[in-house]
């Protein structure tokens, strides 16, 4: 392909994406940065026009197709287009992107340059070619406030249910001495498994939140992965020895509908929400207002909608105005949530390529809608 086909090539593109099958961009991206891996800078321009271009391109195997190829670029571009590509919300295209990385400090730095760097090197670096080293010092300082947010909350939380739980075991040994132990545990008994079950859970949402989320995809029913969060819910309540009985549950996901996706990730997402759900008709520690939970999923056109909603004490509006900001150690719950499981679910679904809503009004209630999707092409 010669230097008057990507010129012409980068006028139609402009003007729309669609005009051209993302396969054939595809073989447009790989033979521009071949070309130029073998012509002179001068005439790079229209090349690296096109490539700039094409790093928006809505398909993900086009994106990939340079980042496969990014380490080829000049220098001057390399850094530009690699920390895009760095901070794709494609895990493949991500995936890409590091490896070029890689093998570009291989081929400049030769054997003693070798040595495999961490992700968030790999990521702070990226944010430097993006952003310069102002602007990634502020982002970085900005994740680094986030991450002590959620560690100093966590911390917190757990030395409180900690304090709680000595105070109630020197009670029950106590008691034990005085020969009333039997009534002591009767009392103390499920204030102490209840403080368990919180750093337990808190514990477990940690874990799921800084987990990686896998880039493999597959196309699951989302009527399967709905009724295994569902099952995972009612199980997380029996254990807790909570009824909900009172609370209706509507569930309206039609056996038809799928979607490509990393399965227990949004199995995972999907726990937490309709658990919170749940637990926004909770009164007390274990008690329960009469309500309802409705979750319903739908087409809408590219992507899939799922929505679950609930009828119980909703949210102000500074209330939900935090929680949109998806601030890791905040919640809305006063008994039982621990501050974490909305922000994983909102990292899962983005992983996905998704988003995630929450509109709510006090006394009303609180629906949260998520989207995923529909399309998904493995490389």
């Amino acid at each position: 392909m010669n230097a008057p086909d990507f010129n012409q090539a980068l006028e139609t593109l402009r003007e729309n994406f669609n005009t051209m099958p993302w396969t054939e961009r595809r073989e447009l991206a790989q033979a521009c940065i071949e070309s130029i891996k073998q012509s002179a800078p001068s005439a790079h321009v229209h090349r690296l026009d096109l490539i700039d271009l094409l790093l928006d391109d809505p398909r993900m195997e086009v994106r990939k197709a340079i980042a496969d190829m990014v380490h080829w670029l000049p220098e001057h571009h390399f850094h530009k287009a690699a920390a895009k590509l760095g901070m794709d919300h494609n895990a493949f295209v991500r995936s890409a992107a590091e490896r070029a990385l890689e093998r570009k400090k291989c081929t400049d730095g030769g054997p003693s340059k070798r040595r495999k760097t961490s992700k968030s090197d790999a990521d702070l670096s990226n944010l430097e070619a993006l952003l310069g080293s102002k602007g990634a010092a502020m982002v970085h300082q900005h994740a680094q406030n986030l991450f002590e947010v959620m560690v100093g909350t966590s911390v917190h939380e757990i030395r409180t249910f900690i304090t709680s739980m000595k105070g109630n075991v020197e009670l029950l040994l106590k008691d034990c001495d005085n020969g009333h132990g039997v009534n002591a545990a009767q009392r103390l008994g499920p204030k102490l498994r209840q403080s368990f079950q919180f750093v337990e859970r808190l514990m477990d949402d940690m874990k799921a939140f800084t987990q990686v989320t896998p880039g493999e995809r597959r196309s699951e029913r989302i009527a399967d992965v709905v009724g295994e969060a569902l099952a995972l819910v009612v199980d997380h309540f029996k254990a807790c020895d909570f009824d909900v009985s009172m609370i209706k549950l509507r569930v309206d996901v039609p056996a038809s509908l799928s979607a490509p996706m990393s399965r227990m990730s949004i199995v995972l997402a999907l726990r937490n929400l309709i658990k919170n759900a749940f637990e926004a008709h909770m009164t007390n520690p274990g008690t329960f207002t009469d309500g309802h939970v409705n979750v319903m999923a739908a087409i809408l056109g590219e992507q899939l909608s799922i929505s679950i909603s609930d009828g119980g004490s909703g949210l102000g509006a500074e209330e939900l105005n935090q929680l949109r900001q998806m601030v890791p150690g905040r919640t809305s719950k006063r008994y039982y949530g621990t501050g974490i499981g909305l922000p994983m679910a909102h990292s899962k679904i983005n992983d996905h390529g998704g988003s995630l809503k929450i509109e709510s009004e006090e006394t009303v209630g609180t629906t949260i809608t998520i989207t995923l999707p529909l399309d998904h092409s493995e490389p």
